[in-house]
């Protein structure tokens, strides 16, 4: 893989994936690319910069959900860890 791919899908997963930060999506992304999704639950987004976007924030949003409904299920125990500093969380 060449220095610029590698700079394209690093920037790819650390600014878009990770952050939400689609200002470099234009940038890194063809107008008539073509996402090849296999998720039967995500609609055809089309093609270009735009269908990333789209992309991106629905999986984003549904890892938020995601997590907001582990943290909800989540019960806290009332004793302390093995070093009696802090208290003891159960997923």
């Amino acid at each position: 893989m060449s220095a610029i791919n590698k700079n394209i899908a690093t920037l790819l997963r650390q600014e878009i994936w990770n952050t939400g930060n689609f200002a470099i999506a234009d940038e890194i992304c063809a107008d008539d690319a073509v996402f090849h999704n296999n998720d039967p639950l995500a609609p055809d987004f089309g093609q270009g910069p735009q269908a990333l976007k789209q992309l991106v924030t629905m999986y984003r949003d549904r890892s938020r959900y995601a997590q907001g409904q582990s943290r909800q299920n989540c019960t806290h125990g009332q004793g302390s860890d093995r070093d009696g500093d802090r208290p003891r969380s159960y997923l």
